[in-house]
């Protein structure tokens, strides 16, 4: 297992690591409650060491991603950028990613463990498009979530000055030469994305924490992602969904575009109106909580869906998880079973406080 650039330099402080996606990242900082009020009221800052990046060079990348995208490409300009997602022949997710356009390259920035599914995706329709794909290795990002991440970010560095979505500027924070990111697809509001080289992290992220900067773990992460209705790759959704199944990936889709892989199924779907499955959150039973994967059935045992991720969160009395259902058995309110017989409710996303608000 790999571990984050910060790692050393979290270490004296205690820090318990944990595995995501094959690289050890910081599981907690201080309380649960204390880190998700941190990320709701001010700035909490959050290490995605899990995620990674690919590059693709040649004089047809902008028009051959365009074509392997939900996203507009071919229009961005250098410091710009988009949030899409690659998908298969059948409409299903593969990966769901940030593309920045740089002068003479395309850089996806996606889940580790997604990178070499995306890339193989991509070599297979290269025909004779002049584009090249390789992992970047050498880069590890941050970023800061809450009301108060652009206040915070300001006083580390300047202002940003960036006012449009996923528009990125090189710059510098904490003496390290580092990439910012405005990007309003993290959680909730707009977060900003730090990236750097691996050995400038502890320098970038040190600067932010000075400047008012509180970090938060994994798990409170992961807390406020399920109560936000925000599915991971390859745990909530992935290769068996079309991304219109989530609320909040459906929303991403660029209709305007024209044709790429996986549009036409995409499309069809999208103009009748009716997925066949959708993404909602779940009220879960005190207890072990279900494993991703976990099937879900009616009270008369039927085939109802599969749970996502499940966690425990300070605003609510009882676990929630995220569940993709049948479109039958989707509608908030509705009765379900876990394998061993425990009652699930089905909820809307985002997820109230407690039942019923």
């Amino acid at each position: 297992m790999d571990e984050t650039p910060l790692a050393k330099h979290l270490m004296p402080e205690g820090v318990e690591m944990m595995d995501v996606r094959g690289v050890a990242v910081p599981r907690r900082f201080e309380g649960l409650a204390e880190e998700i009020a941190a990320a709701r009221e001010g700035a909490a800052l959050v290490d995605l060491g899990w995620v990674a990046h690919l590059v693709a060079t040649g004089r047809h990348r902008a028009r051959f991603v365009h074509n392997m995208t939900t996203c507009e490409v071919k229009k961005l300009e250098a410091g710009q950028g988009a949030f899409g997602m690659v998908v298969d022949g059948g409409g299903k997710v593969v990966a769901q990613l940030v593309v920045d356009a740089e002068p003479e390259r395309l850089v996806m920035e996606l889940a580790r463990d997604r990178v070499e599914a995306v890339k193989g995706q991509l070599e297979r329709f290269r025909v004779a498009d002049d584009v090249k794909f390789a992992v970047e290795a050498d880069r590890t990002v941050m970023t800061l979530v809450g009301p108060q991440a652009e206040a915070v970010l300001g006083a580390a560095m300047g202002p940003p000055g960036i006012a449009r979505d996923f528009d990125w500027q090189d710059t510098h924070l904490g003496g390290v030469a580092v990439r910012v990111r405005r990007n309003p697809r993290r959680l909730v509001g707009v977060a900003w994305d730090v990236t750097t080289a691996r050995q400038d992290a502890p320098a970038a992220w040190q600067a932010l924490r000075e400047h008012g900067a509180a970090p938060i773990g994994f798990e409170a992460w992961e807390a406020l992602r399920v109560v936000e209705g925000v599915p991971a790759d390859g745990v909530d959704i992935g290769e068996a969904n079309s991304p219109l199944e989530s609320g909040w990936l459906y929303a991403t889709v660029n209709w305007d575009k024209g044709c790429y892989i996986g549009q036409e199924v995409i499309a069809m779907t999208h103009y009748r109106g009716r997925p066949n499955k959708h993404l909602r959150g779940l009220e879960l039973p005190e207890g072990e909580l279900p494993a991703p994967g976990t099937a879900l059935t009616t009270a008369e045992g039927k085939d109802a869906g599969v749970v996502g991720t499940a966690v425990r969160t300070p605003e609510r009395a009882a676990p929630v998880a995220l569940a993709v259902l049948k479109r039958k058995q989707a509608e908030p309110g509705t009765a379900l079973r876990l394998p061993d017989g425990r009652a699930v409710v089905v909820t809307a996303l985002p997820v109230a406080d407690e039942p019923g608000e």
